[in-house]
């Protein structure tokens, strides 16, 4: 990849059908510090990524401003991604003047402590009142869990245990009640 420099051989074409010529960077150089003649270049580096060459080339004003103006905007493009380019932090850096990562300090916003503890204290109060249930209401409690884990009704699972439905309906709403009424109220 090296940059060519080429200029019109007739330098008042004004762009229409030039004949090239290719000149050595001293020489554009030198060219450039001329001010008595306005000429006007644009870079062509359209896949440099690939090596290909840079090139510089004479064109005229007009078609110099639009190119100039093509610049600037990816130029300005360019850096406003710079402020939005992605920065990778270990979590087991140290936190600036403290002690501490930044996997100890950034909370975990997918666990809810408070929620967790309260269904614990929860549970631990509901197994404490179902182990003061009697046997016959325990047995009604597993009927229960028997229908919600076999997805069939209440209905069908008395039918089955040969139990009346009206008098295990009964009793299920009286364990309910007594297991709400264990519970502190909010």
């Amino acid at each position: 990849m090296a940059n060519k420099y080429y200029i019109w051989k007739d330098v008042n074409c004004n762009g229409t059908k030039p004949d090239w010529i290719e000149i050595s960077g001293a020489q554009f150089f030198v060219l450039g510090k001329d001010k008595t003649q306005k000429r006007y270049f644009k870079r062509i580096d359209d896949g440099v990524e690939d090596g290909a060459d840079v090139l510089i080339m004479e064109t005229t004003y007009e078609e110099y401003k639009d190119w100039h103006k093509k610049q600037e905007s990816k130029r300005r493009k360019k850096k406003r991604q710079e402020q939005y380019k992605p920065q990778f932090i270990s979590l087991d850096e140290l936190v600036s003047d403290t002690e501490f990562t930044y996997s100890e300090v950034i909370p975990d916003t997918s666990v809810n402590v408070e929620d967790d503890v309260l269904t614990n204290i929860e549970n631990a109060m509901l197994r404490e009142i179902i182990a003061s249930l009697s046997d016959e209401e325990k047995q009604v409690l597993k009927i229960v869990k028997q229908a919600i884990e076999k997805k069939i009704s209440e209905r069908q699972i008395c039918r089955e245990m040969e139990i009346d439905r009206e008098e295990f309906r009964y009793k299920r709403e009286k364990i309910f009640k007594k297991i709400r009424k264990s519970f502190p109220q909010n």
